[in-house]
């Protein structure tokens, strides 16, 4: 694994990388950073493909600018343009993509805003489209001034660690050191704000996310996609994946039971076949 910098579109990002092959671009979400996808970078590679995993803005080691300040824009429509200039200062001038969260969110997001770099896309507890909050309360608390991070720094592994227990059915997939790593990581410059400001960017991105509830296919069609849901996701249920599969014509659909809204976590050997399956479709 090799971790580098790279900037695009004035942001600094930290991107792990590994690997020889296709690009494969990770996307992770909420309450994450790259690291999320660490049972499912080694079944890739194998595979023959180059896995590049980076923190979003706002996580992790990629910069973290105030919300507002410059560059501190977290509107859904302006990191999905962001992400697609990481992909062409990576050198690539498309690549398959995989997003989970908000990461899934982003790449819904491209798939209106910079088609044009994806080849192949997997959403992975995300909706497509349809960027509403579907059982949102904890959306609505992020929204609230200065709360969320209040409840954070009194105690940041209890209320990481509560978002894991209560989003997750294999409650034992996020380990403590896994859990130790992704709270740290909020606890630098000011990065717990930083993921709370893509929640509070949803109002102002609002003529963005209700033209794309009916914007059709871009020119040249949807990429072929596949949505991948745990059936168990308290948060995301099972209608709104198969909502984003029925809005992406020819896609395939994977509920898989007995996990949550972390599927790539909670059920690793199972996700990481279905995500090979369609990736070697060619």
């Amino acid at each position: 694994m090799t971790t580098k910098r790279v900037t695009a579109a004035g942001i600094t990002y930290n991107v792990r990388t590994v690997g020889e092959g296709r690009p494969v671009v990770l996307l992770h979400g909420f309450p994450e950073n790259s690291a999320s996808w660490r049972h499912n970078e080694d079944a890739l590679v194998q595979a023959g493909y180059r896995v590049i995993a980076p923190d979003l803005k706002g996580y992790g080691g990629t910069d973290k600018p105030v919300p507002g300040a410059a560059h501190g824009d977290y509107r859904v429509s302006t990191m999905s343009v962001e992400i697609a200039e990481l992909i062409n200062a990576l050198g690539y001038d498309r690549a398959d993509i995989v997003g989970h969260d908000w990461g899934g969110v982003l790449l819904s997001a491209m798939m209106l805003t910079r088609r044009d770099v994806i080849d192949r896309a997997v959403l992975v507890n995300a909706p497509f489209k349809r960027f509403l909050p579907w059982r949102p309360r904890h959306i609505y608390f992020f929204n609230l001034p200065s709360l969320p991070e209040r409840r954070f720094y009194r105690d940041p592994m209890g209320f990481v660690g509560g978002i894991f227990d209560y989003w997750s059915v294999q409650r034992d997939s996020c380990t403590r050191a896994d859990l130790t790593g992704f709270v740290r990581a909020f606890q630098t410059d000011g990065s717990i704000s930083c993921a709370f400001a893509y929640y509070r960017s949803l109002r102002r991105d609002l003529p963005f996310i209700i033209k794309a509830q009916t914007a059709g296919p871009p020119e040249g069609g949807y990429p072929p996609a596949m949505v991948v849901f745990g059936a168990g996701d308290p948060i995301m249920p099972p209608l709104v994946a198969k909502m984003a599969h029925k809005d992406l014509p020819g896609s395939r659909l994977e509920l898989i039971e007995g996990a949550g809204h972390f599927v790539h976590s909670e059920a690793p050997e199972r996700f990481n076949a279905a995500l090979l399956d369609f990736l070697q479709q060619r």
